[in-house]
């Protein structure tokens, strides 16, 4: 917060992306690229872990509990995603509020 708060005293045009690009160019962690990886990637492997483990065992070829398994990692996955959701929303609003302008885009 800090670090946002001295950089726009300094340069009070910055909107909420030219502040976020200044950040990320300073190697700071910025949740929309988290979010969109999580999305992307855990996300999509956990349903079709899922979709796969059901086929299975409707075929007979694995038993319950694998398929519990599934499902349970798939809702863990979607925890983190809507943790993630959430933190990068946070950040966004407190990005926002720091500089003094209304909710980012």
């Amino acid at each position: 917060m800090r670090l946002i708060d001295e950089q726009y005293t300094r340069c009070p045009f910055y909107g909420s992306r030219r502040i976020t690009q200044w950040l990320v160019r300073r190697g700071h962690e910025v949740n929309r690229k988290r979010v969109e990886y999580i999305r992307s990637q855990q996300v999509r492997q956990a349903e079709q872990a899922s979709e796969v483990t059901l086929a299975a065992y409707r075929l007979g070829g694995v038993p319950l509990m694998d398929y519990l398994d599934a499902q349970r990692r798939y809702r863990d996955t979607m925890r983190v995603y809507n943790q993630a959701l959430y933190d990068e929303r946070t950040s966004r609003f407190a990005l926002a509020a720091a500089i003094g302008k209304g909710e980012t885009q």
